[in-house]
């Protein structure tokens, strides 16, 4: 619950700004291909594939905050995609998008089960409120027991976004990320689809 807490946390931080500036009049913004720089979360239905001989297998899940990317809940870090993003515009048309989730779970034993899913793309608008992106990534896993090691993965995106009201906006993403295999804790190759929808708040 706590990357949960950490999202709804920092979209009411910025909350007062999209306030102000809907009582400025502030509407949708004069360039809606143009990037806004601002903060948001996501959630949505994510596939895992699991690659290689023996271990190959899916599995379906919902992805919300408060699991964040690691999965820890099914007590294993599987990388999806990260609930936490920014959006910082270099062009009008080019933003560099970074995206962190963090997550630590502790069972029985004891047990405990660190992950953080970092990632860092471009995104390109293409006009009419549809963007396509592509980046990499690394999967920091660390476990009792376990010494740590990242994984590291490149991912292709393509999506639309829109303008709710004031500074908020929304996007809805179809995302594909490969993930490598680990060859020192026999990780294997790990192949991620998501359908996510996301909310995002100006900050400038």
């Amino acid at each position: 619950m706590r990357t949960l807490r950490l999202a709804l946390g920092l979209l009411l931080a910025a909350a007062p700004l999209a306030a102000q500036r809907r009582a400025g009049g502030t509407n949708a913004p004069a360039n809606p291909d143009a990037w806004p720089l601002a903060i948001g979360t996501q959630a949505g239905f994510v596939n895992v594939h699991v690659m290689g001989s023996g271990v190959g297998g899916d599995l379906n899940a919902l992805m919300f905050p408060a699991w964040g990317s690691s999965l820890l809940s099914f007590g294993v870090p599987l990388p999806t995609v990260p609930s936490l993003y920014m959006i910082v515009p270099v062009a009008n048309k080019l933003a560099i998008e970074p995206g962190v989730d963090i997550n630590r779970a502790q069972s029985n034993g004891p047990t405990t089960r660190f992950g953080t899913n970092l990632t860092g793309r471009l995104d390109y608008a293409f006009g009419r409120g549809f963007y396509g992106a592509a980046g990499i990534g690394v999967m920091v896993i660390k476990a009792t027991g376990v010494k740590t090691f990242g994984i590291p993965s490149a991912s292709l995106a393509g999506g639309y976004r829109f303008h709710f009201s004031g500074a908020w906006g929304g996007r809805v993403e179809l995302s594909h990320t490969m993930n490598a295999k680990h060859a020192t804790t026999f990780v294997p190759p790990i192949n991620v689809t998501a359908l996510t929808v996301g909310a995002m708040v100006s900050v400038k």
